[in-house]
């Protein structure tokens, strides 16, 4: 029986689900990440219900090992759900991957096979515990069949690979103690590779047993280098690996869940199977309901990495946790650090959130540090956040030049965020909305000129970027959408149909832009509306996702708890007719910027939809920004950066981050390692001065802060300090170069 509604019945009747994935990055083969209740700590991506990962062992028969200090496998856990609903489960999914997802494309042998290489990553994704044995093995026997399988309901596969998984476990746990009973000293030189994330699985146990020894090595060095001794360092890193080597009981729907991910994520990187916990949290993202420290976390094989950092919540105000830094471990103000390597992501979460006003401690790996090793602590106290925090909000800059002070608007929109069961015009949040009555009130302020600051954005509810782009475009076509089998759609604002901003304009993005920003960010340069300024693209996602659950599609009249999909079903493109998928929004204005790396973006990710075009959009240019207008702000940006001594380090950091990434090799050698971490320190003290000196430049800046509960305030104190201040360095020297640039474009404005 066809339990699937068509696609015209499935896109109208999930119209307002239509969306753009909040999260992008990558390190696997993709990262969809969002707000788990707020706190914006789960996954939509690899870290789908990570307890299944070690899996079930109380039916499988595993190779015996000593324990490694750590408590047995816990009994099977039950169920909510009836292992015949989650096979029909498993079959709607695939049903629907084959018949409605974008490609349109049966489940094949091709599918299949990508499938359960896929699945093998979700559960080893550092390749420490299969070897390329096992993955032949599994291939043949269950390569072109593993889509059919889970169409069936069979899980001869799953419980096989779950098996083996635990036997290569106890295998590894044999050797971890071995290997930590050895002499260790990291005095003469000695390389490994930094990352395995693109390495193949060891050949045989010899080589296994070699990237094992590497591993530990690496491990042991990092606690020492933490400024902790050998015999302790031991310990730290055998109650790390503890957790990482067991095998813990999972439910059958934890046990398929990241099988059915990995064959939704074979179709392309953006389709993905949620558990009921992620589909519920995801919701509470588009509608601002948080708890926490207020970031977007993803899941790593050392802990969780920072995908994003919301707005005015602790964690931004606070200044020190940067997008890409790495929580290896968390404590609290009276408990030692648990490391978080080994752990679930669900576990890996619970740390993370605790309870409102406690001080929650966070060990943290850099991102930007030479030495992976490098480690710093944050502390900060949790929150019940206010649904504000979140928002779009603004500030007025009051700068003077040539003698003459004016005043520029900054507006800063970090998703785009809605109540996703309401119309545009009639949610009870709207990014569209409060960057209206924001703008509003700038222009009541009278300001000379707006930044629309979209870094960081990762995308979010696609009518609410139409809306928003209508507040500066007026009523016209700000994107195009084209599903299969489907009359492209042309969309433009149905609330905002008025201009209400017609002045200069800067948008200002960064690689981590993604989806709905760069529709926005592509309109507002295709309309000649504003200039575009940020690093070399943004991160290149083109694809429409539909968020459905799976008890909708089933037609259940009861909701139990099978989660949902998250769906491509389509792609967007500018009016210009280009997509942006791989290739982003280019800036009109490029500056230097470290997120410029080679493996980051769309583009990296394994199996992306490619770029394409269709027919330009028929349009009336909106804006006034000319080409002489664009060559002059280049010629005059492009002087300044010249000069600019913080533009240079970033330079420098960007080529040094490239190389190392293209070496991909770690020295053990202790010397070397601390020399290099004296040096990181250096350059990033170096950067904060030029970053601090690039401020002074501009002489006494006056700030007004312009919250949504600001609005209706009757005056705005005028204030020394500027209380929405960025504190990355590289993000201060970028603001006040967009800022140079607003002001020429005013002048040149003044003059057209």
């Amino acid at each position: 029986m066809n339990i699937l509604c068509p696609i015209s019945t499935f896109c109208g009747r999930f119209k307002g689900a239509v969306l753009f994935p909040l999260l992008l990055l990558v390190w696997v083969e993709r990262t969809n990440a969002d707000v788990v209740g707020g706190v914006s700590e789960f996954d939509w991506g690899r870290g789908v219900a990570v307890a299944a990962y070690a899996g079930d062992a109380s039916d499988i028969q595993l190779a015996k090992a000593p324990p490694v200090n750590g408590p047995k496998a816990a009994a099977k856990p039950r169920d909510k759900v009836s292992d015949q609903l989650w096979a029909r489960a498993s079959r709607t999914v695939t049903e629907v991957l084959e018949q409605q997802h974008y490609l349109q494309q049966p489940l094949g042998d091709a599918v299949s096979r990508r499938a359960l290489d896929r699945y093998f990553e979700a559960l080893d994704p550092e390749r420490l515990y299969f070897l390329q044995s096992d993955l032949l093995r599994f291939r043949e026997r269950f390569g072109s069949g593993f889509a059919k399988a889970m169409h069936d309901g069979k899980w001869e596969v799953i419980d096989e690979v779950i098996g083996a998984l635990g036997g290569r476990k106890a295998d590894c746990a044999v050797w971890l103690e071995e290997l930590l009973s050895q002499k260790w000293e990291f005095v003469e030189p000695w390389e490994v590779e930094m990352s395995r994330e693109h390495s193949d699985w060891p050949a045989d146990e010899t080589e296994a047993k070699r990237v094992w020894r590497e591993q530990i090595g690496s491990e042991l060095l990092a606690e020492v280098l933490d400024g902790v001794d050998l015999e302790r360092a031991r310990e730290r890193v055998r109650s790390k690996y503890a957790s990482a080597l067991q095998t813990p009981a999972a439910s059958r729907g934890e046990r398929i869940a990241p099988a059915l991910a990995a064959l939704a994520r074979a179709c392309d990187p953006h389709s993905d199977y949620l558990t009921q916990e992620e589909f519920e949290d995801a919701e509470s993202e588009l509608n601002l309901t948080r708890i926490g420290i207020g970031v977007t976390v993803d899941k790593d094989p050392s802990g969780l990495k920072v995908i994003s950092i919301m707005a005015g919540g602790p964690a931004q105000r606070d200044g020190r946790l940067r997008v890409n830094d790495r929580i290896v471990a968390i404590a609290s103000e009276a408990t030692p650090f648990r490391e978080l390597a080994g752990l679930s992501f669900s576990e890996s979460i619970r740390l993370l959130r605790g309870k409102e006003g406690e001080l929650v401690r966070l060990k943290v790996a850099p991102a930007r540090a030479g030495d992976p090793a490098a480690r710093v602590v944050v502390a900060i106290v949790r929150e019940q956040m206010r649904s504000h925090e979140g928002e779009a909000y603004a500030k007025i800059l009051h700068a003077t030049r040539a003698g003459e002070t004016r005043r520029y608007g900054w507006v800063v929109a970090p998703a785009f965020y809605g109540n996703e069961n309401g119309a545009p015009g009639g949610r009870t949040s709207s990014v569209a909305r409060d960057v209206a009555g924001l703008v509003k009130r700038l222009k009541a302020e009278t300001v000379a000129g707006i930044v629309l600051d979209l870094r960081g954005n990762l995308g979010g509810l696609l009518d609410e970027a139409v809306e928003l782009g209508g507040l500066f475009c007026g009523s016209v076509a700000i994107a195009a959408v084209r599903i299969p089998k489907e009359p492209i759609e042309v969309m433009a604002p149905v609330k905002h149909k008025k201009q209400l901003f017609d002045g200069p304009l800067v948008v200002l993005v960064d690689h981590e832009s993604a989806s709905a920003s760069e529709i926005v960010a592509g309109a507002l340069q295709d309309h000649a509306r504003a200039v575009v300024v940020g690093g070399e693209q943004t991160f290149g996602k083109g694809s429409v996702q539909a968020s459905i659950p799976l008890s909708e599609l089933m037609q259940l009249r009861s909701r139990p708890p099978l989660g949902g999909m998250l769906l491509t079903i389509g792609k967007f493109y500018r009016v210009n007719g280009q997509s942006t998928q791989k290739v982003g929004t280019r800036p009109d204005i490029v500056l230097p910027s470290t997120a410029d790396i080679p493996s980051r973006g769309e583009s990296a990710l394994a199996g992306c939809l490619e770029h394409d075009a269709i027919e330009p959009v028929r349009r009336k240019l909106a804006g006034k920004v000319s080409f002489s207008m664009l060559q002059t702000l280049r010629e005059l940006s492009s002087s300044r950066v010249a000069k600019s001594e913080a533009f240079a380090l970033i330079r420098e950091e960007c080529q040094r981050l490239k190389q190392e990434e293209q070496n991909n090799r770690l020295s053990l050698q202790e010397s070397e390692r601390r020399k290099n971490a004296m040096l990181e320190e250096t350059r990033y003290a170096a950067l904060q001065a030029a970053s601090a000196l690039s401020v002074d430049s501009k002489g006494a800046l006056k700030f007004q802060r312009l919250l949504i509960e600001d609005l209706r305030a009757k005056k705005l104190p005028l204030l020394d300090e500027d209380p929405l201040a960025n504190s990355d360095p590289e993000g201060l020297a970028v603001e006040i170069e967009a800022l140079e640039i607003l002001a020429d474009l005013v002048e040149l404005w003044g003059h057209r």
